[in-house]
């Protein structure tokens, strides 16, 4: 599966990153070709060292909502601990690193799922099920309905005919931002012509009413 090459390969880099710069005295730059479906991309010293600092990093604890019961922690941090565990054996398994990201949200800890997704949307900038999942974030919990926009249509970009992108722009169109004007409308329009969703036809037909 590309996807996981792509993590696989670039968690290799970091691997590499870090005996580089723990056990050998960085004296000048240093590139590293690695081919890629038949192309070769350059890495410098700059680029791995970006790589090394998106990296999640699983030693800071995790911040817990204060409103979580202490049954409901203890089982959050059980499934923490279980996908660690399982990364750090398998560091390509894309759908636990969701899994995680997932954890870390209903834990509270907003800033280690950010973490998660732009982990994953730098290996992979075409990945709309994370523009979606910062769009969201973004939308609804740092309410910076700007950067909201522009993850939203970064994901319309990449699969114009994901529904669920149209539906997550007409909310922010509708609730928070722009309401003044048509784009709550028009995305549902949108939508509509590029995927024919009988749910997007149902949002239009209740926003309408």
């Amino acid at each position: 599966m590309k996807r996981e090459y792509y993590i696989g390969l670039f968690l290799i880099i970091i691997v590499a990153i870090a005996l580089y710069f723990f056990f050998i005295k960085k004296d000048e730059g240093v590139i590293i070709d690695i081919g890629t479906e038949g192309e070769t991309t350059e890495f410098s010293d700059e680029d791995l060292s970006r790589f090394a600092k998106v990296f999640p990093d699983f030693s800071i604890p995790v911040s817990y909502n204060k409103d979580l019961s202490d049954d409901v922690v203890g089982i959050l941090k059980k499934k923490i601990e279980d996908s660690v565990a399982i990364l750090i054996e398998d560091n390509t398994n894309y759908e636990v690193w969701l899994d995680l990201s997932s954890q870390y949200k209903i834990a509270g800890d907003l800033e280690k799922t950010e973490k998660v997704w732009n982990f994953l949307l730098y290996i992979n900038p075409n990945d709309a099920v994370i523009l979606n999942n910062l769009g969201n974030l973004y939308h609804f919990e740092h309410k910076k309905y700007e950067e909201a926009e522009e993850y939203f249509n970064r994901a319309l970009e990449v699969d114009p005919k994901n529904v669920l992108t149209y539906k997550n722009l007409f909310d922010l169109y509708s609730l928070s931002y722009k309401t003044d004007t048509n784009l709550a409308k028009d995305i549902l329009e949108k939508g509509i012509a590029e995927t024919g969703s009988p749910e997007l036809e149902q949002e239009l037909k209740k926003y309408l009413e």
